[in-house]
């Protein structure tokens, strides 16, 4: 039996990108060419939070777009 060779999509190796702004992570999407990418503490992000904890919510608005280069790594733009 052969060991079967999987690469990971998530690891110890995938940096986290964080908010210029709040410093919490930046959730993107790149399809194609060009994309988006919003804060983790956005309005529109989806959270889990405990009922008792909703007074502690914190948001953002920070926003940005994303672009996809010719060798397929992906850049994400802001302006502050």
């Amino acid at each position: 039996m052969g060991v079967e060779k999987v690469k990971p999509t998530l690891g110890l190796e995938t940096p986290t990108y964080r908010c210029p702004k709040c410093g919490a992570e930046i959730r993107w999407a790149c399809s194609g060419n060009s994309g988006y990418a919003y804060c983790a503490n956005s309005p529109t992000a989806t959270r889990i939070m405990e009922k008792h904890k909703l007074h502690e919510i914190e948001f953002c608005d920070w926003t940005g777009k994303t672009r996809r280069r010719q060798d397929g790594k992906v850049e994400i733009y802001y302006s502050p």
